[in-house]
């Protein structure tokens, strides 16, 4: 295989693994330039966090375009509980002990108030 071949292959086996078809007309072309805009711009960072005792909601914003071009966020929530770990560091687990899952529900439920509220 030529290295002009070559490189098709491999560009096209990357466009692939997107579900992206050849060919690319200019409409997609942008659309997929807006969207790497936009996954530039958001950080790595939660909009939002709740806390009660160890358990910790975060709140990501994921801000997206639909298919007719238009811009939107959806939200997604982890959440997560603190623990120390047998070297006496603290670490975090998405494992819920009984105890934990009122306070889990309690900032869960904030969380949503939150993502009810920024939709609006």
């Amino acid at each position: 295989m030529n290295s002009l071949n070559h490189d098709n292959f491999n560009r096209n086996r990357r466009l692939n693994d997107f579900g992206i078809k050849e060919p690319l007309s200019i409409t997609t072309i942008e659309k997929l330039n807006k969207r790497c805009i936009n996954m530039e711009q958001q950080t790595n960072k939660p909009v939002q966090t709740f806390e009660s005792g160890l358990i910790k909601v975060s709140v990501w914003e994921n801000k997206n375009t639909s298919k007719d071009g238009k811009d939107y966020s959806s939200f997604s929530v982890t959440v997560q509980r603190g623990y120390k770990d047998k070297e006496d560091n603290w670490k975090n687990t998405q494992s819920l002990n009984n105890a934990d899952i009122p306070k889990a529900v309690l900032v869960l439920n904030k969380a949503f108030e939150y993502i009810n509220t920024k939709k609006e």
